[in-house]
Protein backbone atom coordinates (compact mmCIF):
# COMPACT_ATOMS: atom_id res chain seq x y z
CA UNK A 1 0.00 0.00 0.00
CA UNK A 2 1.49 3.58 -1.18
CA UNK A 3 2.94 4.99 1.84
CA UNK A 4 0.14 8.24 1.13
CA UNK A 5 -3.07 6.11 1.38
CA UNK A 6 -1.46 4.32 4.72
CA UNK A 7 -1.56 8.37 5.94
CA UNK A 8 -5.09 8.65 5.16
CA UNK A 9 -6.61 5.60 6.27
CA UNK A 10 -4.51 6.43 10.15
CA UNK A 11 -6.05 9.78 9.63
CA UNK A 12 -9.68 8.86 9.08
CA UNK A 13 -8.94 6.05 11.25
CA UNK A 14 -7.79 9.33 14.30
CA UNK A 15 -10.57 11.74 12.91
CA UNK A 16 -13.22 8.91 13.70
CA UNK A 17 -11.51 8.43 17.69
CA UNK A 18 -11.31 12.24 17.89
CA UNK A 19 -15.22 12.72 16.56
CA UNK A 20 -16.22 10.00 19.53
CA UNK A 21 -13.56 11.40 22.48
CA UNK A 22 -14.85 14.79 22.15
CA UNK A 23 -18.93 13.92 22.13
CA UNK A 24 -19.74 14.99 26.08
CA UNK A 25 -21.92 12.04 25.88
CA UNK A 26 -19.83 9.63 23.98
CA UNK A 27 -20.08 6.06 24.69
CA UNK A 28 -16.99 3.78 25.87
CA UNK A 29 -14.41 7.49 25.96
CA UNK A 30 -11.80 5.15 27.77
CA UNK A 31 -11.59 2.94 25.46
CA UNK A 32 -11.73 5.32 22.11
CA UNK A 33 -9.23 6.94 24.50
CA UNK A 34 -6.95 3.79 24.78
CA UNK A 35 -6.86 3.24 21.12
CA UNK A 36 -6.02 6.91 20.68
CA UNK A 37 -2.58 6.23 22.61
CA UNK A 38 -1.60 3.71 19.68
CA UNK A 39 -0.99 6.28 17.78
CA UNK A 40 2.05 7.43 17.82
CA UNK A 41 3.73 8.15 14.62
CA UNK A 42 4.63 11.79 14.61
CA UNK A 43 2.51 12.69 11.55
CA UNK A 44 -0.52 11.66 13.87
CA UNK A 45 0.70 13.10 16.99
CA UNK A 46 0.51 16.15 14.83
CA UNK A 47 -2.51 15.56 13.45
CA UNK A 48 -4.37 15.01 17.18
CA UNK A 49 -2.61 18.15 18.86
CA UNK A 50 -4.03 20.46 15.66
CA UNK A 51 -7.47 18.93 16.03
CA UNK A 52 -8.19 19.27 19.48
CA UNK A 53 -6.36 22.16 19.92
CA UNK A 54 -8.31 23.89 17.14
CA UNK A 55 -11.59 22.85 19.11
CA UNK A 56 -10.19 25.12 21.75
CA UNK A 57 -12.86 23.53 24.51
CA UNK A 58 -12.18 22.41 28.19
CA UNK A 59 -13.21 18.57 26.72
CA UNK A 60 -11.24 18.37 23.99
CA UNK A 61 -8.24 19.96 25.48
CA UNK A 62 -8.30 17.79 28.37
CA UNK A 63 -7.95 14.58 26.23
CA UNK A 64 -5.24 16.25 23.96
CA UNK A 65 -3.41 16.68 27.54
CA UNK A 66 -3.92 13.25 28.86
CA UNK A 67 -3.07 12.19 25.50
CA UNK A 68 0.39 13.53 25.44
CA UNK A 69 1.26 12.93 29.19
CA UNK A 70 0.29 9.15 28.15
CA UNK A 71 1.92 8.68 24.81
CA UNK A 72 5.30 9.68 26.55
CA UNK A 73 7.50 10.36 23.07
CA UNK A 74 9.86 13.85 23.30
CA UNK A 75 7.03 15.25 20.57
CA UNK A 76 4.64 14.77 22.93
CA UNK A 77 6.40 16.56 25.83
CA UNK A 78 7.25 19.81 23.31
CA UNK A 79 3.72 19.98 22.50
CA UNK A 80 2.83 20.13 26.11
CA UNK A 81 5.30 23.19 26.37
CA UNK A 82 3.71 24.90 23.59
CA UNK A 83 0.37 24.41 25.58
CA UNK A 84 1.58 25.88 28.63
CA UNK A 85 3.06 28.91 26.82
CA UNK A 86 -0.42 29.54 25.14
CA UNK A 87 -2.24 32.75 26.06
CA UNK A 88 -5.27 31.08 27.46
CA UNK A 89 -5.33 30.93 30.95
CA UNK A 90 -7.38 27.80 31.46
CA UNK A 91 -5.26 25.74 28.73
CA UNK A 92 -2.19 26.73 31.22
CA UNK A 93 -3.49 25.57 33.67
CA UNK A 94 -4.29 22.17 32.07
CA UNK A 95 -1.12 22.00 30.85
CA UNK A 96 1.05 22.24 34.09
CA UNK A 97 -1.08 20.17 35.83
CA UNK A 98 -0.48 17.11 32.98
CA UNK A 99 3.76 18.39 33.11
CA UNK A 100 3.70 17.66 36.96
CA UNK A 101 2.67 13.42 35.51
CA UNK A 102 5.62 13.06 32.76
CA UNK A 103 9.01 11.36 34.07
CA UNK A 104 11.29 13.32 36.10
CA UNK A 105 14.08 14.23 33.42
CA UNK A 106 11.46 15.29 30.67
CA UNK A 107 9.42 17.61 33.85
CA UNK A 108 12.66 19.24 34.90
CA UNK A 109 13.51 20.19 31.64
CA UNK A 110 9.86 22.05 30.76
CA UNK A 111 9.74 23.20 34.26
CA UNK A 112 13.27 25.35 33.98
CA UNK A 113 11.79 26.74 30.83
CA UNK A 114 8.53 27.56 32.31
CA UNK A 115 10.83 29.61 34.52
CA UNK A 116 11.15 32.26 31.27
CA UNK A 117 6.82 32.55 31.25
CA UNK A 118 5.54 35.64 31.68
CA UNK A 119 2.51 34.80 33.84
CA UNK A 120 3.24 34.38 37.54
CA UNK A 121 1.30 31.58 38.50
CA UNK A 122 2.84 29.64 35.62
CA UNK A 123 6.57 30.63 37.03
CA UNK A 124 5.10 29.86 40.61
CA UNK A 125 4.34 26.48 39.62
CA UNK A 126 7.51 25.79 38.01
CA UNK A 127 9.36 26.85 41.14
CA UNK A 128 7.01 24.57 43.37
CA UNK A 129 7.73 21.46 41.81
CA UNK A 130 11.34 22.16 41.02
CA UNK A 131 11.85 22.21 44.60
CA UNK A 132 10.14 19.27 45.28
CA UNK A 133 12.18 17.24 43.18
CA UNK A 134 15.39 18.86 44.99
CA UNK A 135 17.63 18.88 41.69
CA UNK A 136 20.69 20.73 42.31
CA UNK A 137 20.70 21.35 38.59
CA UNK A 138 17.64 23.86 39.23
CA UNK A 139 19.55 26.56 41.82
CA UNK A 140 21.50 28.73 39.56
CA UNK A 141 17.86 29.22 37.01
CA UNK A 142 16.12 29.53 40.48
CA UNK A 143 18.08 32.37 41.72
CA UNK A 144 18.41 33.93 38.41
CA UNK A 145 14.23 33.80 38.70
CA UNK A 146 14.64 35.53 42.32
CA UNK A 147 16.41 38.23 40.87
CA UNK A 148 14.43 39.03 37.44
CA UNK A 149 11.22 39.23 39.66
CA UNK A 150 12.59 41.27 42.38
CA UNK A 151 9.66 43.26 44.15
CA UNK A 152 7.43 40.21 43.02
CA UNK A 153 6.37 38.63 46.70
CA UNK A 154 4.52 35.69 45.47
CA UNK A 155 7.68 35.08 43.13
CA UNK A 156 9.97 35.83 45.74
CA UNK A 157 8.38 33.29 47.97
CA UNK A 158 8.48 29.91 45.82
CA UNK A 159 11.50 30.95 44.54
CA UNK A 160 13.04 30.99 48.32
CA UNK A 161 10.77 27.84 49.04
CA UNK A 162 12.48 26.06 45.84
CA UNK A 163 15.81 26.74 47.16
CA UNK A 164 15.33 25.74 50.46
CA UNK A 165 13.90 22.26 49.76
CA UNK A 166 17.10 21.63 47.57
CA UNK A 167 18.87 23.15 50.26
CA UNK A 168 22.69 23.89 48.15
CA UNK A 169 25.14 25.77 49.37
CA UNK A 170 25.32 27.71 46.38
CA UNK A 171 21.68 29.63 47.20
CA UNK A 172 23.41 30.97 50.61
CA UNK A 173 24.49 34.20 49.26
CA UNK A 174 20.88 35.41 47.95
CA UNK A 175 19.15 33.98 50.93
CA UNK A 176 21.37 35.87 53.31
CA UNK A 177 20.60 38.78 50.79
CA UNK A 178 17.03 38.83 50.72
CA UNK A 179 16.88 38.33 54.57
CA UNK A 180 18.70 41.23 54.84
CA UNK A 181 17.01 43.51 52.91
CA UNK A 182 13.24 41.97 53.28
CA UNK A 183 10.65 42.38 56.05
CA UNK A 184 7.57 40.29 56.59
CA UNK A 185 7.05 36.63 54.74
CA UNK A 186 9.88 36.89 52.55
CA UNK A 187 12.71 37.50 54.95
CA UNK A 188 10.78 34.99 57.55
CA UNK A 189 10.89 32.73 54.56
CA UNK A 190 14.19 33.50 53.94
CA UNK A 191 15.87 32.48 57.42
CA UNK A 192 14.05 29.89 57.26
CA UNK A 193 15.37 28.42 53.72
CA UNK A 194 19.02 29.34 54.92
CA UNK A 195 18.35 27.40 58.21
CA UNK A 196 17.48 24.18 55.71
CA UNK A 197 21.11 24.53 54.13
CA UNK A 198 22.84 24.99 57.58
CA UNK A 199 21.52 21.59 58.57
CA UNK A 200 23.80 20.00 55.75
CA UNK A 201 26.95 22.40 56.64
CA UNK A 202 30.05 20.94 58.84
CA UNK A 203 30.23 22.43 61.86
CA UNK A 204 34.12 23.02 60.54
CA UNK A 205 32.37 25.34 57.77
CA UNK A 206 30.04 27.32 59.94
CA UNK A 207 32.17 29.85 60.92
CA UNK A 208 31.06 32.49 57.73
CA UNK A 209 27.93 32.45 59.15
CA UNK A 210 28.89 32.50 62.63
CA UNK A 211 30.40 35.90 61.38
CA UNK A 212 27.43 37.25 59.17
CA UNK A 213 26.43 40.60 59.75
CA UNK A 214 23.10 39.81 60.38
CA UNK A 215 22.19 38.50 64.07
CA UNK A 216 19.34 36.34 62.64
CA UNK A 217 21.93 34.72 60.58
CA UNK A 218 24.22 34.13 63.60
CA UNK A 219 21.24 32.93 65.38
CA UNK A 220 20.29 30.20 63.53
CA UNK A 221 24.24 29.07 62.45
CA UNK A 222 24.55 29.24 66.91
CA UNK A 223 21.60 27.24 67.09
CA UNK A 224 22.55 24.19 65.08
CA UNK A 225 26.13 24.71 65.92
CA UNK A 226 25.21 24.32 69.74
CA UNK A 227 23.61 20.78 68.53
CA UNK A 228 26.47 19.11 67.62
CA UNK A 229 27.96 19.40 71.15
CA UNK A 230 32.19 19.21 70.06
CA UNK A 231 34.74 20.55 71.52
CA UNK A 232 35.14 22.62 68.99
CA UNK A 233 31.39 24.23 68.86
CA UNK A 234 32.15 24.88 72.62
CA UNK A 235 35.43 26.98 71.69
CA UNK A 236 32.90 29.04 69.50
CA UNK A 237 30.34 29.38 71.60
CA UNK A 238 32.68 30.65 74.52
CA UNK A 239 34.03 33.03 71.63
CA UNK A 240 30.14 34.38 71.24
CA UNK A 241 29.37 34.84 74.67
CA UNK A 242 32.40 36.88 75.02
CA UNK A 243 33.01 38.83 72.13
CA UNK A 244 29.17 39.46 70.70
CA UNK A 245 27.59 42.40 71.67
CA UNK A 246 24.24 41.11 70.85
CA UNK A 247 22.46 40.49 74.46
CA UNK A 248 19.77 38.66 73.10
CA UNK A 249 21.30 36.13 70.84
CA UNK A 250 23.56 35.81 73.83
CA UNK A 251 20.66 34.73 76.17
CA UNK A 252 19.33 32.34 73.55
CA UNK A 253 22.89 30.82 73.32
CA UNK A 254 23.14 30.08 76.88
CA UNK A 255 19.61 28.90 76.58
CA UNK A 256 20.49 26.32 74.00
CA UNK A 257 23.44 24.75 75.72
CA UNK A 258 23.18 21.21 76.81
CA UNK A 259 26.22 20.60 78.21
CA UNK A 260 29.35 21.80 79.12
CA UNK A 261 32.80 19.67 78.08
CA UNK A 262 35.48 21.77 77.83
CA UNK A 263 37.13 24.18 80.79
CA UNK A 264 36.39 27.44 78.69
CA UNK A 265 33.09 27.45 77.66
CA UNK A 266 32.68 26.97 81.83
CA UNK A 267 34.85 29.41 82.69
CA UNK A 268 32.84 31.68 80.36
CA UNK A 269 29.29 31.05 81.24
CA UNK A 270 30.33 31.40 85.14
CA UNK A 271 32.42 34.39 84.44
CA UNK A 272 28.90 35.63 83.17
CA UNK A 273 27.13 34.50 86.35
CA UNK A 274 29.45 36.10 88.49
CA UNK A 275 29.85 39.57 86.04
CA UNK A 276 27.52 42.70 85.86
CA UNK A 277 25.65 41.50 83.32
CA UNK A 278 22.31 42.41 82.82
CA UNK A 279 20.16 40.46 85.26
CA UNK A 280 18.77 38.65 82.62
CA UNK A 281 21.99 37.52 81.15
CA UNK A 282 22.79 36.12 84.93
CA UNK A 283 19.85 34.39 85.48
CA UNK A 284 20.62 32.38 82.09
CA UNK A 285 24.07 31.61 82.65
CA UNK A 286 22.37 30.21 86.31
CA UNK A 287 19.76 28.29 84.49
CA UNK A 288 22.69 26.42 82.59
CA UNK A 289 24.45 25.55 85.97
CA UNK A 290 21.26 24.43 87.53
CA UNK A 291 20.01 22.11 84.84
CA UNK A 292 22.69 20.87 83.26
CA UNK A 293 25.51 20.05 86.21
CA UNK A 294 27.15 16.91 86.02
CA UNK A 295 29.49 14.98 88.18
CA UNK A 296 32.10 16.04 85.23
CA UNK A 297 31.21 19.76 85.50
CA UNK A 298 30.63 19.24 89.86
CA UNK A 299 34.58 18.80 89.80
CA UNK A 300 34.71 22.94 88.58
CA UNK A 301 32.34 23.88 91.65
Amino acid sequence: MPVMDERLIRYDNIDTLLSELVRPQGLKAEEKFKSLCMCLHDDDIDRIYESLRARADSLSIYWLIRYLVAIERPSGFKKLLALVQNENQLIRREASLGIAKIDQESRIDILLKMLELPWEREVCFALKHLGLLRMTKAVAPIITTLKRHKGDDEVSLSAIKALGNIADIRAFAQLEDMAGRTKGKVQEESLFALSKIMRNISTLYMVRYLRSGNPRIREIAYRFITRSQSVYSEYRIAAALTRDEDEALKRNILSWIRSIKTDRLFETVFGLLMSRESGKMRMMAESVFRNRITPRTMRWL
